[in-house]
């Protein structure tokens, strides 16, 4: 049951604590946070909104500090609460912070704020990367909602460049 699942997890957690210091590429404190997230799902039946919460916020620095990692713990405290606020105001200005907002914004029906964010951010990055289609992808779904000709413009461009990376035949 969950006893036996959880005693795993620690067991788990402890020897990756133990092998902490020889990781050189930072992978234990991701294999940690799966682990951590892992034991606050489990839960004995309580709050899990609020383990889930303490597990984020109790990540590694390293984890804890990625834009996706905020949005989460954001969307976990309720979006519309002071916490959420600061913690999404500590996300800056980068690319990933505002592909991550802009998510929160398409989920909150703010589709021409997200649309303008994601145009900048596929403007900005450069063609054929993985960012670059993520940020596409997402604004082709914002502007399905406000301006369906433009969503079907960005998503022919997203369907060339998945051809021209080299999946398809050839063009």
């Amino acid at each position: 049951g969950n006893g036996a699942a959880a005693a795993a997890l620690e067991r788990a957690a402890a020897g990756l604590e133990e092998r902490k210091e020889d990781d050189g590429c930072g992978a234990a404190d991701y294999a940690l946070s799966e682990l951590a997230l892992r034991r606050a799902a489990l839960g004995d039946g309580g709050d899990r909104r609020a383990a889930l919460i303490d597990a984020v916020g109790s990540l590694p620095e390293s984890v804890r500090s990625r834009p996706g990692t905020v949005v989460t713990l954001a969307s976990l405290h309720g979006l519309g609460t002071d916490e959420a606020r600061a913690l999404l105001s500590g996300l800056g200005d980068g690319k990933a912070a505002r592909v991550a907002l802009a998510g929160i914004a398409i989920d909150d029906g703010r589709h021409d704020e997200a649309a303008e964010s994601l145009e900048a951010v596929v403007d900005d990055e450069e063609e054929g990367t993985e960012a670059r289609r993520t940020a596409t992808a997402m604004l082709v779904r914002a502007l399905s909602y406000t301006d369906p000709g433009r969503a079907e413009e960005y998503m022919d461009l997203l369907l060339g460049g998945q051809l021209a990376d080299g999946a398809g035949g050839g063009a």
